[in-house]
């Protein structure tokens, strides 16, 4: 685990999150602009869409966003797909997925479902669209820490179990220690291959 990590910092700032109309913290908001800068991707799938801030914050960079959520979202942006479905894991829509980020440089972040299982198969699922020298970004590590949720695990452990030691990704520590302050803890990974 990332030792510049602040837990009870990072409890906090749950409170705060929102940044610039997604539901999100500036710090990791800040993060995202570096690697968007570093690695310049024409897509990015999201899993898990809320009420689609993220999505349109993506395509005011002049990235084209694949959006995937369970419940119904109107966003009104042109370089915005919205695709309702049962999960993002549902075999259409992967196939619908494949098809529109044929031969595009592609970012993948994961914040639906946040249980391990569901997380891990997001990874299985979505990992091979990441194209080399582009992020995997799996959110909300954060809620291993908070008490009450209905989650059975976090997103770390699907980390844990997919992402830590697997040749294929590289994880970020210096995006992750850019602050102290993060929802998503571990949760910045690099395709190497």
């Amino acid at each position: 685990m990332n030792t510049l990590l602040d837990i009870d910092a990072s409890l906090v700032a749950v409170n705060r999150q929102g940044a610039q109309g997604a539901v999100k913290t500036w710090e990791d908001l800040d993060r995202y602009e570096k690697v968007l800068e570093a690695t310049q991707p024409e897509l990015i799938i999201e899993c898990g869409t809320y009420r689609g801030g993220s999505a349109v914050w993506f395509a005011e960079h002049g990235i084209d966003v694949i959006t995937i959520d369970i419940t119904p979202a109107y966003i009104e942006h042109p370089r915005v797909t919205f695709l309702l479905a049962s999960s993002s894991v549902a075999w259409w829509v992967v196939g619908s997925v494949e098809r529109l980020a044929a031969d595009r440089r592609t970012m993948v972040v994961l914040d639906s479902d946040h249980s391990g299982p569901h997380v891990a198969k997001e990874i299985r699922t979505y990992g091979g669209f990441v194209t080399p020298g582009c992020y995997l970004v799996v959110e909300d590590g954060i809620v291993r820490w908070m008490t009450g949720l209905p989650y059975d695990g976090s997103p770390l452990d699907a980390i844990e179990s997919e992402l830590d030691g697997n040749p294929d990704w590289v994880r970020d520590e210096e995006i992750e220690d850019m602050y102290p302050v993060t929802m998503f803890p571990a949760g910045w990974w690099r395709r190497a291959s």
